[in-house]
């Protein structure tokens, strides 16, 4: 009798680890390992495919809940994930977990940064555009969080740059239930070129924004903005249709970026979708 119960105690634990494996291990991607825990979520670095195949490395912040809504965060140029933990941190007092990633040549994420020449080029010879596959990576983000039976509905941050990446993501995969834009826009104009027109029509925002719809659409923007100009945000926006928001800061504190009274407005746009 006494050996029948250490075998189903045995048992026990192992259908435990397997449950637990199969929702923190997946087809697309890998949890590397956890980096800390405390008691409202846990931080693990994590690993997934492009779709070139390259391997995109982020921090995944699991509120230590049954299920749970997720955002997944694109920093600016040069940003890491590491530099951006604080959206983490802000997610996480608001109840979502989110996936931060190193995008292309950026952090662990290795590869470099494409010029537009050099995609443009790409472009031309029907290969692989950089700065494509880096709003794709979202996409496949997508796939791999839907690997976690936790996690419920998915949403999409991204500032500057990725606030790039993020509208084109929004655009392509209507999984992605929100899009939050801070300090980013399009790109204006055209080249008078045929092909290259084309081309910037392939990379650029404005052409996928209104395919966002009906799902929703936040962008924040400061008027002190020195990289990305307000009003090349406000064109963008003007091509979205409802539901939309744009909202203006005067702040001092707020330059091109992330600010803290832009808090308030995440966490509502957030609630209207994720309740």
């Amino acid at each position: 009798m006494k050996k029948f119960v250490l075998i189903l105690f045995a048992l026990a634990i192992l259908i435990t680890f397997l449950v637990f494996s199969y929702n923190r291990h997946n087809i697309t991607g890998n949890v590397i390992g956890e980096i800390e825990k405390n008691e409202s979520y846990i931080v693990s670095k994590v690993v997934f495919d492009g779709d070139d195949g390259k391997k995109i490395y982020g921090l995944f912040f699991e509120p230590l809940k049954k299920k749970f809504d997720v955002v997944i965060v694109l920093p600016a140029a040069a940003g890491t994930k590491e530099s951006r933990r604080f959206y983490g941190e802000i997610l996480a007092e608001m109840g979502y977990g989110s996936l931060i990633l190193d995008q292309r040549g950026i952090g662990e994420t290795d590869g470099q940064v494409n010029s537009f020449k050099e995609d443009f080029e790409a472009f031309l010879g029907k290969r692989d555009v950089h700065q494509f596959l880096m709003a794709r990576d979202a996409v496949k983000a997508v796939d791999f969080l839907q690997d976690f039976k936790n996690v419920d509905e998915i949403g999409v941050l991204g500032e500057s740059m990725g606030g790039r990446n993020a509208i084109i993501s929004g655009g392509l995969d209507d999984r992605i239930k929100i899009a939050l834009i801070i300090s980013s826009a399009g790109y204006r104009g055209g080249f008078g070129n045929k092909e290259a027109d084309e081309f910037l029509a392939y990379i650029n925002p404005n052409s996928y924004i209104n395919q966002i719809v009906p799902r929703r659409l936040l962008m924040l923007h400061s008027t002190n903005d020195k990289v990305i100009p307000i009003a090349d945000a406000r064109y963008t926006f003007s091509l979205a249709s409802e539901p939309k928001r744009f909202v203006e800061f005067n702040e001092t504190v707020c330059l091109h970026g992330y600010c803290e009274p832009m808090y308030d407005y995440i966490e509502e746009e957030l609630g209207k979708v994720f309740g």
